[in-house]
Order: C-alpha cells, then sequence, then structure tokens
C-alpha cells in the first residue's frame, strides 16, 4: 500500500484499496463462510496491519529504484517485482489475522494458502487499476525529477570547472546535452537522460527521453572563467509550477540554487 501511495496517481490509490479489501473480504472471509460485514471488518484489519509491516521491512525501497538508479528508475519492472514480494508478505502477515480471529469454519483447510493466492491474485489487479492514466507514475516522477537535479548538479560540479580551466573558452553548445557531451571527462547515457523530465508510460522501463528538464543558457557559449566571476551565471533553470530551480556557476562553485536572482528571473 504504502509503495503504491508514494509511486502513483492518488485516485488509483484509493480504488486500489477499495478493490482490495474487498476481494480479500470475498475471496477468504466469505469463501470460509462468515458474512460481508465480518469478512469486510476483518479484511480491513488485516490490511492496515500488513501495510505497518511491509512499510517496515521494505520501507527503504519505496524511495528508490530496485532494479535502477534514483534519477534514472525502472517504474515498470520495479513494480512488478514489488508488488510480488510485498504480497507474499502481507500474505502471511494477514493469515495470523484471520487465523487469531478464528475466521476459519473449513477446519480442515489452512487460511495461510488462501490468503497467499488471494495476494498473489492481487499483483495483476493492483497493475490494472494503478496503470489506468496513460503517465501512471505520478509521484515517482515528482521524485525522479528532483533527483535528476541533484545528479546534474553532482556531474557539472566536477566537469564543468575543468572545461574553462586556464582561460579556455566553453565550446559552442546549444543544450544542455551538447554541453555534458563536450564536457572533460565521461558523459554517461544517465547523463543525458537526467537533462530531460521523467515523463514515464505505463510499462516504462526508465529509457524515455523526454522534454529538457529546464531551459539551457544560450549564451554559454564562448565564456571564459573570469567572465564568471564578476556575477553568477545560471546554467540551467526551471520555473516549473512557479517554484525557480536551477544550477549556476560563480567562477569557483557549481551550486544547485533556488533563488530567483541568480537564475536570471527578475
Amino acid at each position: 500500500m504504502g509503495y503504491g501511495l508514494e509511486t502513483f496517481e492518488l485516485w488509483t490509490w484509493v480504488m486500489y484499496i477499495a478493490v482490495i479489501v474487498g476481494f480479500e473480504a470475498w475471496f477468504i472471509g466469505r469463501w470460509y463462510g462468515h458474512s460481508w460485514i465480518g469478512s469486510l471488518a476483518v479484511s480491513v484489519v488485516a490490511n492496515s496491519l500488513s501495510a505497518f509491516c511491509c512499510a517496515g521491512v521494505g520501507g527503504g525501497f519505496m524511495h528508490q529504484s530496485v532494479l535502477g538508479t534514483q534519477y534514472r528508475p525502472k517504474p515498470f519492472p520495479d513494480a512488478l517485482l514489488l508488488f510480488t514480494i510485498f504480497s507474499l508478505v502481507s500474505g502471511v502477515a494477514e493469515w495470523f489475522v484471520w487465523e487469531f480471529l478464528r475466521f476459519k469454519l473449513r477446519k480442515y483447510q489452512s487460511v495461510l494458502w488462501r490468503s497467499t493466492l488471494a495476494h498473489l491474485l492481487g499483483v495483476p489487479i493492483g497493475l490494472f487499476i494503478f496503470l489506468l492514466p496513460p503517465r501512471p507514475y505520478h509521484m515517482l516522477e515528482g521524485r525522479t525529477w528532483y533527483e535528476r537535479w541533484l545528479h546534474l548538479t553532482r556531474v557539472l560540479e566536477k566537469r564543468f570547472p575543468l572545461a574553462i580551466e586556464d582561460d579556455k573558452p566553453l565550446p559552442p553548445v546549444r543544450t544542455l546535452a551538447e554541453l555534458l557531451s563536450k564536457l572533460p571527462g565521461k558523459t554517461t547515457e544517465g547523463d543525458l537522460i537526467s537533462s530531460t523530465s521523467p515523463e514515464f508510460g505505463r510499462f516504462s522501463f526508465g529509457n524515455e527521453v523526454g522534454r529538457p528538464i529546464g531551459e539551457f543558457n544560450p549564451g554559454l557559449s564562448g565564456m571564459k572563467c573570469d567572465q564568471f566571476a564578476d556575477h553568477p551565471t545560471w546554467i540551467i533553470r526551471s520555473k516549473e509550477k512557479g517554484f525557480p530551480r536551477g544550477i549556476a556557476f560563480d567562477g569557483s562553485n557549481v551550486r544547485l540554487t533556488v533563488d530567483p536572482n541568480k537564475l536570471g528571473y527578475k
């Protein structure tokens, strides 16, 4: 549950909770002969307990990509893997609730297998609900956008000053991707993808190249080190949702900043 809340659209998460609680009440409680009200009550208690258990056991996985990186996640493979793992953990955790509350009229059969099967069946049900929007990874995109800014800052901190040492002018460039490819040092595919905004489709493996993550400063071409010393010069900037953010160079250090003056916003 926690992973779904931190990855997908809020409305799909609410729909998922309602469907899963009802499905498990029917698949476990009703199958064992209990009323709808009693089955729903136990399903709510069981799912609340498993939500806390999964958050405690796998909370760290909710903030990062298991199969990718924080700035280049693999949304669909991560979702498939984590949903499967969490379903097995939840199946066992909720089995204790159903057993403890004695929701087992057919004494000769264990609730464990039924609880585990219900949660494994919940994986395709959950994915179907969460992947309804064409770009379903809303919360993940927000975190990835922030992580890409941090990654770009780290890359430019190391490589940008090297490009203008010994009073060398910056090469002529028109985009951030061109700048990264011409800076001293190795430019990875992850660096180039980080220069774009995360836009993940339903079955995304994180390889999409979206629109530029920000506005690139076209005035950087040909600039020398002494020209940066007079005042901070922005390299790339964005005013996403009205909030300024960008990377600026002051002649000695590259910094991620939210100061509109350093980013040229008046």
